[in-house]
């Protein structure tokens, strides 16, 4: 009997260590969560001081940043050395700074705004670093960011120049066209000026100017308007300051060709002048063939996707430069019909073409774009998806007519990185054919 009580009372014992062990476990584990809670009550109090800060600095780096993309989405080749080595530490310290950021989201979410504590809230408690230990590591990392940011910002006026200080953005593309020696200079002839705006309305039409003399001319006329608009007299030359006067709409940034106000009709109507005496001979007025444009019928199954996770259904040599490895599909295909020609009087002179597209919607854009591919020729990009500069998802190109033909097969390809959450969606396609008289 006195051994079964033994041997009960050290069961009873071994039970009890054990259980008075985890209470006392629990008592520490939530002595140190009441600390750490009114540590954050501390840090909130500092926190209300520092986040301010670094909200500026992060905006600082923000603009700075947006400000040397646009180079990527003018395309204009980068005459200086983007120190890429500074940028990756920068990329580096940002992508730390912000995983401890979360970290102090997943606290206030987790341990601050219940009412009451959970079993939960032990586990987070315990598998989670204190807040205490984060605001350390936060200020340490911020300390090293706060370096880069003039670096950052000297850099961006380097490659910049002072096209920094001009607001519309074609007229700045115009101006950083200019080159690494003149981008320090504070104005230029308007011969160059007219020069550049004219190259980017040839990459707008995709080469496709069947009109160049009055396109120049309407340039030229739009240019001289510029000129002297800052008070001073016009003197055939541009400045940043008058050019900094032209304010961007949501309408006139969208191309140059939208920006000066030409339309396909100014452009046939005077690449086809009849004088007065030729007029004169034609009898019979109707039988003077017009310019016309006519619809083409496109079977369009979409929304045709792309993803991340998709594949690359062409490939090089089909495809090639910047994006040609993503991941791709062939999102619509169509044909000119030779029946559209109006009659034997007429040529085909080119197709336009709008889609209705978008990337993934959040994070990143101008990364997703649309080729276009004629029969089994070589694909050409024609525009990048970007969130910013088109909003409506809107976006318009031309073929033009050394490319094209009646009886020709139009494949359209959308493209998307392989990088996580990226894709792109083609909604709608509509097209036209435009004949001109022969």
């Amino acid at each position: 009997m006195d051994n079964a009580v033994v041997f009960l009372t050290s069961i009873y014992n071994m039970v009890a260590s054990e259980a008075i062990t985890i209470i006392k476990g629990i008592k520490a584990c939530t002595d140190v969560i009441l600390c750490e809670l009114q540590s954050i009550q501390t840090i909130l109090e500092i926190t209300n001081e520092q986040f301010p800060i670094y909200e500026r600095s992060l905006y600082t780096i923000q603009h700075s940043i947006n400000n040397l993309l646009k180079l990527y989405s003018y395309e204009i080749p980068i005459q200086h050395a983007l120190k890429l080595s500074k940028l990756e530490v920068m990329l580096k310290k940002i992508k730390k700074f912000s995983a401890i950021l979360t970290k102090f989201s997943q606290w206030d979410a987790n341990i601050i705004k219940p009412k009451c504590l959970s079993f939960e809230q032990f586990l987070f408690f315990l598998s989670n670093p204190r807040p205490s230990m984060m605001l350390v590591k936060l200020e340490k990392t911020f300390e090293l960011i706060e370096p880069c940011i003039s670096e950052l910002i000297t850099m961006e006026e380097t490659i910049l120049g002072t096209a920094i200080r001009i607001e519309h953005p074609i007229l700045q593309k115009a101006w950083l066209m200019l080159g690494g020696n003149q981008l320090k200079e504070t104005f230029v002839k308007n011969s160059i000026i007219i020069e550049n705006l004219y190259s980017m309305y040839c990459v707008d039409q995709n080469k496709y100017v069947p009109n160049e003399k009055y396109v120049k001319q309407r340039i030229a006329e739009f240019v001289k308007t510029i000129d002297g608009n800052a008070g001073s007299d016009p003197d055939g030359f541009i400045s940043i300051t008058e050019l900094s006067f032209v304010k961007k709409t949501e309408e006139n940034s969208k191309s140059v060709k939208a920006f000066i106000g030409i339309t396909d009709i100014d452009v046939f109507e005077n690449l086809f002048p009849f004088s007065a005496e030729k007029a004169d001979t034609i009898e019979d007025e109707s039988e003077v063939a017009e310019i016309m444009n006519i619809s083409i019928p496109i079977d369009f199954k979409g929304p045709m996707k792309v993803t991340c996770s998709g594949t690359r259904t062409i490939r090089e040599p089909l495809c090639t430069g910047y994006g040609a490895d993503f991941n791709n599909i062939n999102a619509c295909e169509f044909t000119i019909p030779s029946e559209l020609l109006p009659s034997n009087k007429h040529k085909l002179c080119g197709i336009d073409v709008e889609c209705v597209a978008g990337d993934q919607g959040f994070g990143g854009t101008n990364q997703c774009h649309m080729r276009y591919q004629v029969n089994d020729e070589v694909t050409v990009k024609v525009f990048q998806v970007d969130r910013n500069q088109h909003p409506d998802n809107i976006y318009k190109f031309s073929i033009p007519p050394e490319t094209i033909e009646l009886g020709n097969i139009v494949k359209l390809w959308i493209f998307a990185p392989g990088w996580n959450g990226w894709s792109m969606t083609l909604s709608g396609v509509k097209a036209t054919a435009r004949f001109v008289p022969t």
